[in-house]
């Protein structure tokens, strides 16, 4: 979430593309799109063919998460048009923080004087440039997700301790910071890579914003660790949903330990005191050996204990 960064961490998140958003936003209708879930088996509705995986082991688990990911043409210039014109309200904010030259505002635009018909006008003009860019990263995210979804519903189980219901839209975006909704519940906003090697790939990515981020929201709802603009603790939120998801990733062997990318800014601001309460051992950090397994809850209430217990002062974040 781009309101809360040091300016250390601002310049380096310019170039690597990879912040959160969480900002809120007029609410808007839902919009079409591709849709898939695992059903009731855990098998996936919508997979590759040739995928000869053994789902025996998992068939017990049910994530229950449905994604859907937007495709057509008018829901994407619609987004992209509420996006922009969210940027342009709030453009001096992101200027003082040095965001300014990432958010990929038009130009041509008047930022003093303009209406939505120009933003969508050139919104529709970018689109048909950049189609190609929207769809191959749209059918990405709906792949991505089919490969990993139906190992994630044991792992996100057994760390949870609940199985999600949760339905969440994805839409590839051109504008704005990396990534994250605009709004609680919104649409989950992926930014289009351009350059993957300084960023987290398509599946942390998702794990981060979807499967972290997202199906904890409303256990942490109205918390120092909320997902709101408002949280006041934003570095703690942020490294558990690292520490979070890099279990994921690592307990369904999608990535190695080592592989995972994690905030390094938020790691050397509190994981000093984060890390002690997520692991069992810090000598020894092991993503099947943690102090709160199978009970993400409770693991929330620790950290959210020991903020108030020990009078942590506030994470840093931009002022109105």
């Amino acid at each position: 979430m781009e309101n809360f960064f040091s300016l250390e961490s601002i310049e380096k998140r310019k170039k690597r593309g990879n912040s959160r958003e969480n900002i809120p936003m007029q609410k808007r209708d839902r919009p079409s799109s591709i849709e898939t879930s695992v059903g009731t088996s855990g098998r996936i509705e919508q997979k590759n063919e040739g995928d000869k995986e053994d789902t025996k082991d998992q068939e017990q688990y049910n994530i229950g998460i449905k994604i859907n990911v937007v495709l057509k043409r008018e829901d994407i210039i619609k987004n992209e048009t509420d996006r922009i014109l969210w940027y342009i309200k709030n453009y001096d904010r992101y200027e003082k923080l040095g965001y300014s030259d990432i958010l990929n505002i038009p130009r041509s635009i008047n930022l003093k004087k303009y209406t939505r018909e120009d933003v969508e006008k050139y919104v529709e003009e970018n689109y048909f440039k950049n189609q190609i860019n929207y769809e191959v990263y749209a059918k990405e995210l709906l792949e991505t997700w089919n490969n990993m979804s139906k190992k994630m519903a044991k792992a996100m189980q057994e760390l949870y301790g609940f199985v999600s219901l949760d339905n969440f839209t994805v839409a590839p975006t051109l504008y704005g910071t990396g990534g994250g909704s605009l709004e609680k519940g919104g649409v989950i906003f992926f930014k289009i890579p351009i350059d993957r090697s300084r960023e987290r790939t398509t599946v942390e990515r998702i794990t981060h914003e979807v499967l972290t981020h997202g199906v904890t929201a409303s256990l942490r709802e109205g918390t120092e660790i909320d997902e709101s603009i408002s949280t006041s603790h934003q570095w703690y939120k942020e490294r558990l949903m690292d520490l979070l998801g890099r279990t994921l990733l690592v307990r369904t062997g999608i990535l190695k330990r080592e592989e995972v990318k994690m905030d390094g800014d938020v790691e050397r601001e509190v994981a000093g005191i984060v890390d002690p309460i997520y692991y069992l051992n810090l000598e020894n950090q092991n993503e099947d050996n943690l102090r709160y397994n199978g009970g993400v809850q409770n693991l929330f209430k620790a950290i959210i204990e020991k903020i108030k217990t020990d009078d942590i002062q506030t994470s840093r974040k931009i002022e109105n």
